[in-house]
């Protein structure tokens, strides 16, 4: 492998692990977000049920999904020369989060009808385009 390749492959593997944890992180963030929401209700007398193991499974896929988007910006943000590119790339990683959280129900993406998908996909897209829109305004 030539040195000019050797660079490229190494720039987009930093790109996709720095995206990855990235990633991580942001959905780290909205997992503790849920956490002190939970607290804030048990607090006021709320009641909820014990955490359980298929509780922790639903978040390693939530933050798996968010590690997933956050390498695919990673590697296409540095890529997308166009706002229409960006919000793509965007709306793309908010489609692999949701499909994340799908697999994490009971029976997988199997249990899902076609409505199912076409609400998550889009709301995944919307999502992915207000992150885009928000990422565009701090830039």
């Amino acid at each position: 492998m030539d040195r000019a390749r050797q660079l490229e492959a190494t720039t987009l593997a930093r790109q996709l692990w720095r995206g990855a944890l990235i990633g991580v992180g942001v959905g780290s963030i909205f997992i503790v977000v849920g956490l002190l929401r939970a607290g804030l209700f048990l607090l006021t007398g709320g009641r909820l049920s014990a955490l359980s193991a298929n509780d922790a499974r639903i978040a390693v896929f939530y933050l798996g999904g968010f590690g997933l988007a956050g390498a695919l910006v990673g590697v296409l943000l540095p890529r997308a020369r166009t706002a229409v590119r960006i919000y793509a790339a965007f709306a793309l990683a908010g489609m692999v989060v949701v499909i994340a959280i799908m697999a994490a129900a009971k029976g997988g993406l199997t249990s899902h009808d076609r409505l199912d998908w076409f609400l998550f996909m889009s709301t995944g897209a919307v999502f992915g385009c207000a992150a885009a829109y928000g990422l565009s305004k701090r830039l």
